[in-house]
């Protein structure tokens, strides 16, 4: 099965493989908020999350 590479990390211009959304809790000095990022798996299949500002889809 080969993997398909759908995604670029911006910064580092590195592909990766989108696997979903998932929302993340950062905690800020006096409060919570909620950011949606992006979970993907790079060549080794090893599993990352990156801000959905981070990556650019490729279509």
């Amino acid at each position: 099965m080969s993997r398909v590479n759908n995604l670029t990390h911006i910064k580092s211009g590195k592909k990766f493989e989108f696997i979903g959304f998932v929302q993340k809790e950062i905690q800020l000095c006096s409060y919570t908020t909620v950011s949606t990022h992006v979970q993907v798996k790079d060549y080794k299949g090893i599993v990352h999350y990156f801000p959905l500002n981070e990556v650019e889809f490729i279509p």
